[in-house]
């Protein structure tokens, strides 16, 4: 297993936990909308980051190119239109990265990113910090 290190992110990268939710992705569109909505981290903040790796099990499955962040009330989940969007949560719209950025990160370990405990599913790496 490829571990990535904090060298290794040279984009401004959220890094998103989506835990048992995984479970229920069953198609790409699926995975996508569990990914991108309902987090509860700082709008200002989330702005700053241009990709978002979706994680499960402490393994990239995906990379989407953010194109903004917005309240979850404005985000419609086509794939789970029966969920109700959670008041002071943010998630993004965008699309799938290039391969070019996928074939970085998708596969590998982000276990060592991590601090034992963490328990927030949102973190943030920047390239000017």
């Amino acid at each position: 297993m490829e571990y990535l290190e904090r060298e290794d992110l040279e984009e401004n990268i959220a890094i998103i936990k989506i835990g048992r939710s995984f479970k229920d992705a069953r198609t790409p569109d699926q995975l996508y909308d569990c990914t991108r909505a309902e987090w509860r981290v700082k709008l200002e903040r989330a702005q700053k980051s241009d990709y978002a790796l979706c994680v499960y099990d402490k393994i990239v499955r995906e990379v989407y190119e953010i194109d903004c962040w917005m309240p979850a009330e404005k985000i419609v989940r086509e794939s789970f239109p029966d969920l109700t969007p959670i008041h002071g949560r943010i998630g993004f719209e965008g699309k799938v990265a290039p391969d070019k950025i996928r074939d970085k990160y998708v596969g590998k370990s982000v276990a060592h990113l991590y601090k034992w405990g963490d328990a927030n599913p949102v973190r943030f790496f920047f390239v000017e910090e």
